[in-house]
């Protein structure tokens, strides 16, 4: 009995350490939390031409943010309000560690470094 206590003790603490479930360094994007009034309307779908990878949990909820490889990165976006508008793919240089958001500025889609 102790030792199956000690199994799931393990098990759960081995599950649980790693959010993302992605190795690797990356950069995250919150295309999918921002406040209403700092969101751009627009949704990650792709990045460099694959779909994009997503933080998620097999123990916790957590915020599906987009997990991008960082360096220089070709981004995919779709209109959330309605996803049959053409896609819009954007460059942006982006930093291990650091979280962003896109933003419109002066009617362009860029990526802003999210600091709310």
């Amino acid at each position: 009995m102790r030792s199956l206590a000690l199994l799931l003790v393990v098990g759960v603490t081995l599950c649980g350490c790693s959010v993302s479930q992605t190795p690797g360094p990356h950069a995250t994007i919150n295309d999918v939390a921002a406040k209403p009034q700092l969101d751009s309307g627009y949704r990650l779908i792709a990045v460099d031409g694959r779909p994009v990878e997503r933080a998620r949990s097999a123990l916790a909820t957590v915020v599906p943010f987009a997990l991008v490889e960082p360096g220089r990165r070709a981004l995919t976006l779709e209109a959330k309000r309605d996803p049959a508008l053409e896609h819009v793919t954007i460059s942006a240089e982006l930093e291990e560690g650091k979280r962003y958001r896109f933003a419109v500025e002066g009617g362009n889609i860029v990526v802003v470094e999210d600091t709310d």
